[in-house]
């Protein structure tokens, strides 16, 4: 009988019961995604989700007072891209504007500060909180995941059904 509660065979001398869902296959299930950092590879994602997702809520957390990640933290006299300006750059936000070859990181921060700008990713960035614990927890199938918010010192529990690591090897 479909909608009927079926109980399932006991397991470890309990009993539960199974519900048919009366949904039909294929609907999309609202998900909760954290991201840790704000970062290229955070940003990137952010857009990303936005462009190929629907019914989802997604949530950055930094630990910086800025966005940027390495671009951000190292301001270290000469600090450089490695590689060609033109190939540090998402496809969907080409810059024909970079200034050198190599650009410097002060150049880099203001690229990706720039596109938060644009694309209106500030929205899903919460930026002064850092990531202290998270476990997943296998009774919820869900990411339970402790923040502390720095200016306050507080400690925010959140949950999430996927949990992206996007903050680099320079943690």
């Amino acid at each position: 009988m479909v909608g009927a509660s079926n109980p399932l065979p006991p397991d470890d001398n309990t009993q539960r019961e199974y519900e048919i869902s009366e949904q039909p296959l294929g609907t999309t299930r609202h998900v909760r995604i954290i991201t840790i950092g704000a970062g290229a590879s955070g940003l990137n994602m952010i857009r990303t989700l936005r462009k190929h997702l629907t019914n989802f809520e997604h949530v950055v957390y930094d630990k910086n007072i800025d966005v940027g990640g390495t671009w951000f933290e190292n301001r270290y006299p000469g600090c450089k891209c490695d590689i060609p300006s033109h190939n540090y750059q998402f496809s969907w936000r080409p810059n024909p504007a970079w200034s050198e070859f190599y650009s410097g990181h002060a150049e880099i921060h203001k690229y990706l500060k720039d596109l938060c700008d644009e694309e209106q990713l500030w929205t899903s960035i919460n930026l002064l909180h850092s990531v202290e614990q998270a476990e997943w927890i296998e009774d919820d199938g869900k990411w339970h995941v402790k923040v502390q918010d720095l200016k306050t010192k507080t400690i925010i529990e959140d949950q999430c059904d996927f949990l992206l690591d996007g903050s680099g090897i320079l943690k």
